[in-house]
């Protein structure tokens, strides 16, 4: 856990750039403003895997809700493939909240499923 002291400053600006990097495109921010800190390249790694995961289930859907325009399927399977598709950005929401939540508490955990490849994926970005 970080130690972050209330009401300075500079702690106002880690945490604002932490939490930035949750916020989808935003993600991209700490890197160029405020690269040096590992606080907030742990949390720009997180923020970064989750944007392209978001990124990636996004297109996927977009393709699986499109196909039964090219190939008609029956009611149920795009029926059931849109409640798929609001428990997943449910899921990444819930990711999202988390990590905002750990970055405003100064905490460094890294995310359910996500955090592992965040790790893996974006380990140059320093």
């Amino acid at each position: 856990m970080v130690e972050m002291e209330t009401g300075n400053d500079e702690t106002k600006l880690v945490s604002g750039m932490a939490l930035a990097s949750y916020l989808g495109p935003l993600c991209f921010a700490p890197f160029v403003i405020r690269e040096e800190d590992a606080f907030v390249r742990f949390h720009m790694r997180q923020g970064m895997a989750l944007f392209a995961a978001e990124v990636v289930v996004w297109i996927l859907f977009w393709l699986l809700l499109k196909v039964p325009v090219w190939y008609p399927l029956p009611g149920i399977f795009s029926g059931a493939i849109s409640l798929l598709q609001r428990a997943v950005y449910l899921g990444i929401g819930f990711l999202i909240y988390t990590g905002i939540s750990n970055a405003l508490d100064g905490q460094e955990k890294e995310l359910p499923v996500v955090g592992r490849f965040a790790a893996r994926l974006f380990q140059s970005v320093h």
